[in-house]
């Protein structure tokens, strides 16, 4: 178990997108993505979307939503799946743990009994979630007004 904390600990250091995913794929972890209103496109959302691939985000599905979620519950395995049905909340179980947004009440998004997040704007989110220790362990951020920058938001997460 110290090994894992370890990985876990470390990904929350890494700044760069690309090594973020590459991090996420190399030791297997469960995303929930989050995709929070529309934008212009842009040259650092397309690398965010081609970075996002290497977990094996559908790019072009997220691209084209207007807003909505999606569960990977394998980051190596690569398994895309559209929870959002069109309502402003959407919620779902993946390893005896409730996963829920709400972008319109504003509850924000939750693991388990945790609110993990307030949605705070345009852009994409990613709470990682670790089977291993039934935990959300990392949220980051990459939003319009951060120009799609890497950004942990620990605020939540104890």
């Amino acid at each position: 178990m110290n090994a894992v904390n370890i990985q876990n600990n470390y990904l929350r250091q890494i700044t760069e997108s690309k090594d973020y995913f590459e991090e996420l794929k190399r030791n297997d972890r469960s995303v929930f993505l989050i995709k929070n209103s529309t934008w212009e496109e842009s040259p650092a959302y397309e690398q965010l979307l081609a970075d996002m691939e290497l977990i094996g985000v559908n790019s072009n599905e997220v691209r084209e939503s207007t807003g909505g979620d999606w569960f990977l519950d394998s980051t190596q395995e690569g398994s895309f799946v559209n929870q959002y049905g069109g309502e402003m909340y959407s919620a779902f179980e993946f390893d005896n743990t409730m996963f829920s947004v709400d972008f319109q009440n504003g509850e924000g998004i939750k693991v388990g009994d945790s609110k993990v997040y307030d949605l705070a704007g345009p852009g994409i989110i990613c709470a990682v979630y670790d089977t291993n220790t039934a935990q959300c362990i990392d949220v980051v951020t990459f939003l319009v007004s951060d120009d799609f920058q890497l950004v942990h938001s620990l605020d939540y997460l104890e």
